[in-house]
């Protein structure tokens, strides 16, 4: 198209647009709005101009939006403020409180039939600049029944016989910046919720001290459920800070949809009565338990118990994670499972019995992971122990235990699984398992008992330490008792009271690989063997042993001990005493008990002093030096 002809089409269109437009240019005048405030949808109304009855001081009939301009007082046998009607109801205390004399019930008391409609709570203190109460009542603080959703913020609820919050059968329920202080009962409870839809609690910012009952308690009922803690604190309560009870349902499957999920940050729970944290839960329970950032410290029981209802049935996807918690000098121990627990960065300290207390369902069942922890006593506690693992698997990476008054980790039924790990200064055993044992690039040194000690397990170390470790009457640096199989490459015996490594067996033979060990300057032997069926000692070294550095014993056959050293042994270098094992290439300096004592029945390259190593060509030779 020509451009001429382009402008024309353009300047028609714009015409024609502007047409059919309409004018563009504002009204005259401000702009009016056409919004209306809350008070002219719903206006407030005054509870201190409501009319009593003969139960309450005042009593609210209508949903609505209600304030206080002075305090409520209730005298016996009367509530503060008595709601009966269903809806929505909004209370402003205003700054105001609502107290009870001797013989009071409720402060507040919300009670509705069950199959009222749904209906909401909202208790508040302005918009949070100023502080109401409500105390000293002979019942509870406030108390709902049937109420869907109950709402509390920014109010202290102080010195009721009862509890300070008191919510049955509620949906949804929200707790913010509450105090709730030296009540009869518990600071906050609710048994929550008759259907089994989604429901939750959730607390934000508040504080539960000195209670009669447990700090905060809460029993969902069988469905979906959320619990939700932040920046709480919880001490000084008669019975446990935290109380979750979760009821045993009629049935659990691995496809059951009931679950729980709780999440806890930043709680600390100090000084109370029972257990920092109580949380009970059915067998087979798909809960998540999540903690970050908090501390259990103090308390007469435990620093955080999970209960299973039927220890040691199925469980089915539990999850619990303790991530970055401190659980301190607590009268029982310091973190307790019955379920899977993972935790990560966390430090159990001081406990009375255990760092760790835990137990799965199966032994093969992955029940502790424990990543960057300490599990230590500074001057007393975990008077058990640093861990004990009755039941399942426990993996540690990077974990530090040491100190205790037992032993430093102890597993029933299952398997012990450490990584680079340091295990120190407990006054029982480094590690004592009753299962399976594997270990890559460990420490276990000045143990009062013995660095590693397994019992009916198959065991594989890697870069292992076992130094310092034993007393006068028991201990050494490992031992391995009624163990199918046991392989150790590269790993470090010195300086322990008894063996450095002690082997035997009365149920079965052991058999038996251990490439490029070191065993030095141990007390007993550097390495005792019995009861081997099969072996390989390979390039391993011995120098300063009280006993002998190398003893095949007489139940052993099969063993091939190949290209070892021992220097400096007390009671001999490398003693073969069993029958059908075969030993060549092996070096040791001579001393008066001998440097090599091979017993008929077994096969050697011949034994040489040093000055016939020159004119020998065989690689099999044996040298005494």
């Amino acid at each position: 198209m020509p451009m001429p002809a382009l402008r024309v089409s353009l300047a028609t269109f714009l015409l024609s647009t502007a047409a059919v437009a309409g004018p563009i240019d504002p009204p005259a005048g401000p702009v009016a709005s056409t919004m209306k405030s809350l008070d002219t949808i719903e206006p407030r109304r005054c509870l201190n101009d409501l009319p009593p009855d003969e139960g309450a001081i005042v009593l609210v009939t209508e949903p609505g939006q209600y304030f206080m301009r002075a305090d409520i007082v209730a005298g016996p046998g009367q509530h503060g403020v008595r709601i009966v009607t269903s809806g929505r109801v909004s209370i402003d205390l205003n700054g105001f409180s609502i107290r009870g004399e001797t013989g009071s019930q409720n402060g507040i008391d919300m009670v509705l039939a069950p199959q009222s409609p749904p209906s909401s709570l909202h208790v508040r203190c302005g918009d949070g600049s100023c502080r109401g109460s409500i105390n000293g009542f002979g019942g509870d603080g406030v108390f709902t029944s049937d109420v869907r959703d109950v709402r509390c913020e920014n109010f202290d609820t102080t010195n009721h016989l009862g509890n300070g919050l008191h919510h049955l059968h509620a949906e949804n329920v929200i707790h913010r910046d509450i105090a709730a202080r030296n009540c009869g009962g518990n600071g906050y409870r609710s048994a929550c919720g008759r259907s089994t839809g989604k429901r939750q609690h959730k607390a934000v910012s508040c504080i539960s001290t000195g209670n009669g009952g447990d700090g905060i308690s809460i029993e969902p009922t069988m469905g979906v459920f959320d619990v939700f803690f932040e920046d709480i604190v919880c001490t000084q309560n008669s019975a446990n800070g935290v109380h979750i009870v979760e009821p045993l349902p009629l049935a659990r499957s691995a496809t059951a949809t009931e679950t729980v999920v709780c999440k806890m940050q930043r709680v600390e729970l100090a000084l109370n009565g029972g257990s920092g944290v109580l949380y009970e839960l059915p067998v087979g329970s798909k809960s998540s338990v999540l903690v970050s950032d908090s501390s259990s410290t103090g308390n007469v029981g435990d620093g955080f118990a999970l209960r299973a209802s039927g220890p040691g049935d199925v469980h089915f996807g539990s999850i619990t994670v303790h991530d970055r918690v401190r659980y301190s000098g607590n009268g029982a121990s310091g973190l307790v499972s019955d379920n899977p627990v993972h935790v990560e960065s966390s430090t159990m300290s001081e406990n009375a019995l255990y760092g760790l207390d835990a137990q799965g369902g199966d032994p093969n069942e992955s029940c502790v992971v424990m990543h960057v922890c300490h599990l230590i006593s500074n001057g007393g506690g975990n008077g058990g122990g640093g861990a004990l693992l009755r039941h399942g698997r426990f993996s540690g990476y990077s974990c530090v235990v040491s100190d205790n008054e037992g032993t430093g980790i102890e597993t029933g039924d299952g398997c012990l699984l450490l990584t680079d790990c340091s295990v120190n200064n407990n006054q029982g055993d480094g590690v004592l398992t009753n299962g399976t044992l594997n270990v890559v690039s460990s420490n276990f040194r000045r143990n009062t008992g013995s660095g590693v000690r397994c019992v009916n397990g198959e065991c594989v170390a890697d870069d292992m330490v076992c130094e310092f470790n034993g007393s006068a009457s028991s201990g050494g640096g490992a031992v391995f008792t009624d163990c199918p199989t046991v392989t150790l490459r590269r790993c470090v015996f010195n300086d322990n009271t008894g063996n450095g490594v002690t082997a035997s067996s009365t149920v079965g033979p052991i058999r038996w690989m251990a490439p490029e060990m070191v065993l030095s300057r141990n007390s007993g032997h550097g390495a005792q063997l019995d009861n081997i069926t099969g072996g390989h000692l390979e390039r391993c070294v011995t120098s300063g042993n009280g006993g002998t550095g190398i003893l095949i014993g007489m139940t052993c056959t099969k063993v091939r001990v190949d290209r070892c050293h021992a220097t400096d042994d007390g009671a001999g270098g490398i003693w073969v005493l069993g029958t059908g094992n075969i030993i060549v290439g092996c070096t040791a300096t001579a001393n008066p008990v001998g440097a090599f004592d091979v017993r008929q029945g077994n096969a050697s390259g011949p034994i040489i002093s040093a000055g016939e190593l020159a004119s020998s060509c065989n690689p099999n030779a044996n040298v005494i030096y």
